[in-house]
């Protein structure tokens, strides 16, 4: 670290101190929360009154917390997440149009068994396991509602598994941002 070079081979505690300070305040605004926590205390070692560093600091543990909390609210939610969707007999998808990434739940690769092994994070290898007669339907009924032609999108297709056929229901709701 660069702060533990500093401590040891400055002598000048007025110049260790002023350069401790910038680095603590750049490491606080580059969002380096940790390390600025870090740098602050041992400038108050010999500045105990530095006002700056003193509401520097308080703003970095305000600021972990902030975040602590907000990890908090993340993981509680995540769980409730993963518990509806285990409970439910849905297989979940999300489709991110600008990045074409596809999302898809554990149960929704469980439902399409070993064709989900084909599948990677795009809409197209989605396309690519349905029946050939029901693709472009498929394509169609996603684009007419992505242009608000329909408020939802159902889509019933197949998917040929070895000869058996086994129909799904797609179904979704575009979210603008």
């Amino acid at each position: 670290n660069i702060y533990i070079y500093l401590i040891k081979h400055i002598t000048n505690t007025q110049a260790k101190s002023q350069i401790l300070e910038m680095l603590g305040s750049t490491y606080l605004h580059a969002g380096f929360l940790q390390r600025a926590e870090s740098i602050y205390p041992e400038i108050l070692k010999t500045k105990p009154r530095n006002k700056k560093v003193l509401y520097e600091l308080g703003v970095v543990y305000e600021m972990m917390h902030e975040y602590q909390k907000a990890k908090d609210v993340i993981n509680v939610l995540k769980e409730r997440y993963e518990l509806a969707t285990k409970g439910s007999s849905e297989g979940l998808w999300d489709w991110d149009v600008q990045k074409n990434e596809l999302y898809t739940s554990l149960k929704f690769k469980e439902i399409l068994a070993d064709k989900a092994d084909n599948m990677n994070n795009s809409l197209k290898s989605w396309v690519n396991i349905i029946l050939k007669e029901d693709r472009s339907g498929f394509i169609k009924a996603l684009e007419d509602h992505i242009n608000g032609k329909n408020p939802k999108f159902n889509y019933e297709y197949r998917v040929n598994y070895d000869g058996v056929i086994r129909w799904y229901l797609a179904r979704g709701k575009a979210v603008y941002e």
